[in-house]
């Protein structure tokens, strides 16, 4: 009954995807940018071998911080008011409670 998304490296398309579902279900704005940075403790060793290959690329864009999705959490509750709010505008306001049921079992 439970529902599995993935990106590689756990931050960006499943990191925004993680923090509006979590937000959906009453989940505090300090709980999901903690949540979200934790995958950067889970993807350490793969991500710091790549940044190992790549000398060049800005470390604070691969991996996953606090200002990061702190910022996405503050545009996101700036345009659209909530994660309610988002919803509406995709025009998805009658997922609200499937994903709020999917992720309670009730």
């Amino acid at each position: 009954a439970g529902i599995v998304f993935f990106c590689t490296a756990g931050k960006d398309r499943t990191g925004v995807a993680s923090a509006v579902i979590l937000s959906l279900c009453g989940v505090t704005r300090q709980d999901i940018i903690d949540d979200y940075v934790l995958s950067r403790e889970y993807n350490r060793e793969r991500l710091e071998a790549f940044l190992a290959e790549h000398p060049g690329i800005d470390r604070s864009i691969v991996l996953a911080n606090e200002k990061s999705m702190d910022g996405f959490l503050d545009l996101l509750y700036k345009k659209y008011g909530s994660t309610d709010g988002y919803l509406d505008s995709l025009g998805l306001s009658e997922c609200r409670e499937g994903i709020r049921i999917k992720m309670y079992g009730k």
